[in-house]
């Protein structure tokens, strides 16, 4: 069967089990998130690494890369990523409950540490209005994006985990 055909039907029993353990993810997140401070649960994202060289840095068009980050991420050359990135959309739209950037951030980054996938956390202030402190948090996989990076380019990153 083609895989035009194959998605014409729908998601198949793998991609319904992809979205269950996501939603079970994203419930552990929640509570997670709701129960701990950040500087707990941040340790669940990855070792902390530079997030901007200076102060006038935008983030690139990777989209959460990091200016001045030592290393970067390795390349994705499969499409685990992809399909976890689709389970936490089906599982977080809509969700139950509200589920914020960071409680889908938090459930992708510890999918991807269970599998053993290369990830980049990253948690940035909003650039119109500092004085807000509006944050969103954002996460790749490599080069694929897999959760919050449509709204990444609003904000300037101040903490990368890998």
């Amino acid at each position: 069967m083609s895989t035009r055909a194959a998605r014409r039907r729908g998601p198949g029993a793998g991609e319904w089990l992809k979205a269950i353990e996501a939603a079970a993810w994203l419930t552990l997140a929640s509570c997670v998130v709701r129960a701990l401070p950040f500087r707990i649960y941040a340790r669940l994202l990855g070792k902390p690494a530079p997030a901007v060289s200076s102060a006038g840095d935008v983030p690139s068009a990777r989209a959460g890369a990091s200016a001045g980050a030592s290393t970067p991420a390795a390349p994705v050359t499969d499409s685990r990523p992809r399909g976890g990135a689709r389970a936490l959309g089906r599982a977080a739209n809509p969700p139950p409950w509200h589920t914020t950037c960071l409680v889908r951030v938090v459930a992708g980054a510890l999918m991807l540490r269970m599998r053993g996938m290369p990830r980049e956390t990253v948690v940035g202030v909003a650039q119109h209005d500092v004085d807000k402190r509006e944050f969103h948090a954002w996460l790749i996989s490599g080069d694929e994006p897999i959760s919050g990076t449509h709204q990444s380019s609003n904000y300037v990153p101040i903490w990368t985990f890998r």
